[in-house]
């Protein structure tokens, strides 16, 4: 009986404003991790970390569209962004990839109002060691669109 008068004191007098602190700052951050629930980060180079939603990835023969964002390491001069969001098309078969949409942000993880951003080009881009992940990550979905796991 003693013992759990005296960790209900402890508790109480304690880890109170800690838990308090503690819970205040995972309410804080819930709305972001909610807004960004389907994103995983899946790579990063010397100027961004790359984020893409596994979900979006559309196939269509050896090509594969899908939505991804970018935090750069540094402020982008020509207009401040500092986070973009983009739809991207991988050509799995060429390693090439083309930017379809882009939108820039001023704040990391899509934070803040949409910036005036350079409208993407139509050009396909050959997809350099450097930033390879991506494309390994959507190309492994198959054409089906449907992932399977094969036991031996």
């Amino acid at each position: 009986m003693g013992l759990t008068n005296n960790m209900t004191l402890l508790t109480s007098n304690s880890t109170a404003p800690l838990l308090n602190k503690v819970l205040l700052i995972i309410g804080t951050l819930l709305p972001i991790n909610s807004a960004l629930s389907g994103w995983q980060l899946v790579g990063e180079t010397p100027v961004s970390r790359y984020f893409t939603d596994m979900t979006t990835i559309k196939p269509s023969g050896d090509k594969r569209t899908v939505m991804m964002y970018q935090n750069l390491r540094f402020k982008r001069t020509s207009d401040g962004a500092v986070s973009i969001e983009a739809k991207l098309e991988y050509d799995c078969r060429y390693k090439m990839h083309r930017m379809l949409t882009a939108t820039a942000y001023p704040g990391p993880n899509l934070i803040g109002n949409k910036l005036k951003s350079k409208a993407p080009g139509n050009n396909w881009n050959p997809t350099y060691k450097i930033s390879r992940f991506m494309l390994t990550a959507v190309c492994s979905v198959p054409s089906s669109g449907k992932l399977e796991i094969k036991t031996y």
